[in-house]
Parts: structure tokens; sequence; C-alpha cells
């Protein structure tokens, strides 16, 4: 499910997530079909263990999506900065929630 919106055309996720397409009014990085699956498999892990309320799981899965996305030069997409706070919030860790927030 979520490769299928990684891979959808009108998915709402941004640019800098989706498999790489050239075009020429786009000037954001796009990440490469291997990075996708990657970036899937973090994901799954994410939402596995968010679900489980593994809190430490959940956080080390989704400070990968992080890093793939940061090191193609993308932006990072807002819903994840907002897992990264209900995740710090969860562990009762408020400077953390704090400095995700920034």
């Amino acid at each position: 499910m979520i490769l299928h919106s990684l891979l959808t055309p009108n998915a709402s996720l941004p640019d800098t997530v989706r498999p790489n397409r050239p075009t020429s009014l786009s000037t954001t990085p796009v990440l490469s079909t291997a990075k996708v699956w990657e970036l899937d498999v973090h994901l799954r892990t994410f939402e596995s263990a968010r679900g489980r309320k593994e809190w430490g799981m959940a956080r080390l899965a989704l400070d990968e999506c992080m890093q793939c996305v940061e090191a193609e030069g993308g932006a990072i997409p807002t819903q994840w900065r907002l897992w990264r706070v209900e995740l710090e919030l969860s562990r009762s860790n408020w400077d953390a929630a704090n400095m995700a927030v920034k």
C-alpha cells in the first residue's frame, strides 16, 4: 500500500519520495526506484512498530526514512515530522519532541 502510493503519480507525498521520473518542470531531487523500495521497507517497519507501541524501533525506522530522503537532498514530509513529535511525546521525551517541532 505504501509503495503503491509512492509510485502513483497523484500520490499525496512530495516529489522527493517518488521514483526517479525526469521532467523538465521539476527541479527538486527525486529518489531512485531502489531508494523507494528501501524507503518502503522502513515505512512498513515504522508502521508495524508504532502499531505495537515499540517506540524505540519506530523511531529508528523513521530516522532511516528521513536519512534516505535527506541523503538525496530532498525535503522531509511534514507528516513524518509530526510522527517524530508523536514518538517523542509517547516516550515522555519532552526536549526531543520540542526539537522535532523546530
